[in-house]
């Protein structure tokens, strides 16, 4: 359980993503499109601490499902830290729940992870903006969960997205969308058309910049949500952002950037950033 729960929401550092406008595939104006990094160096976010539901279902072989489920909690203060942590619902009462802490300090430009239960926490300095690693840096310092979502690679018709207005989520206004992408009948030697559904809901209050609720169905993969389950819209508690006592401190510097990152590239598709 310890890897699937990983590979459905890898813990990221911190830039998140807001995208409302104009869908250039149908000409649908309002509708959250492709989402374009917001970078909170520059634009603040509100302090808040949000809890988030993960839930994903998952297709056996044998006709039944899995499902997964975990926690979430995201985290910024007014010292523009961040904190991620997921904690993995165990499948049984004899199973110790696992919860992996992710957090950015954007002023010291540290990234520190550790995982409870655990004794050890892994600090990492970031390169600065003006290092020429910009880029890069910027995808260090995502922090927020990275939902795999894989996409079939197989010929499908062209996506089409509406959108589905606005409605109040746990208290937090959000503007939705709902993109189906459908794979003709052969494309992957199914016999009849296969459909896949995302959709998005965003806040509309730009302070926030979260996702949320998210669900995606897809015939192969099974389906994804992520849903809002509480907003505290105060400054959070400042030992969310301290490992437990007696971790040990490792130091490790940051990853080397190869070219591609250097440069820019599109990250893959399937992934939903926040």
């Amino acid at each position: 359980m310890r890897g699937s729960i990983c590979g459905v929401a890898a813990l990221f550092v911190g830039l998140s993503l807001t995208a409302l406008g104009q869908d250039e595939r149908n000409g649908d104006t309002n509708v959250p499109r492709a989402p374009k990094i917001v970078d909170h160096s520059v634009t603040p976010r509100l302090p808040s601490k949000a809890t988030f539901k993960i839930t994903r279902v998952t297709p056996q072989k044998d006709g039944d499902t899995t499902t997964q489920e975990s926690i979430e909690m995201l985290a910024w203060d007014s010292q523009r830290r961040q904190v991620t942590s997921i904690t993995e619902i165990p499948s049984s009462a004899e199973q110790t729940p696992l919860t992996h802490v992710t957090v950015l300090d954007r002023d010291a430009h540290t990234k520190s992870s550790w995982s409870v239960p655990g004794d050890q926490v892994t600090v990492m300095r970031l390169p600065e903006k003006e290092s020429g690693n910009s880029l890069c840096a910027a995808k260090l310092a995502l922090v927020g969960p990275r939902l795999e979502v894989p996409m079939p690679k197989a010929r499908h018709e062209r996506p089409v997205t509406q959108s589905l207005g606005k409605v109040v989520i746990d208290g937090v206004e959000a503007r939705g969308s709902r993109t189906t992408i459908t794979f003709p009948a052969g494309a992957m030697g199914n016999i009849e058309p296969l459909v896949r559904t995302t959709e998005l809901w965003f806040a509309v209050d730009p302070g926030l910049d979260i996702i949320v609720r998210m669900m995606v169905d897809d015939p192969l993969s099974g389906k994804l949500t992520r849903e809002l389950q509480d907003l505290d819209m105060n400054e959070p508690d400042p030992r969310v952002y301290l490992p437990p006592p007696g971790y040990q401190i490792v130091q490790r510097d940051y990853p080397k950037c190869p070219p591609s990152q250097i440069q820019g590239e599109k990250p893959p598709s399937g992934y939903i950033e926040q």
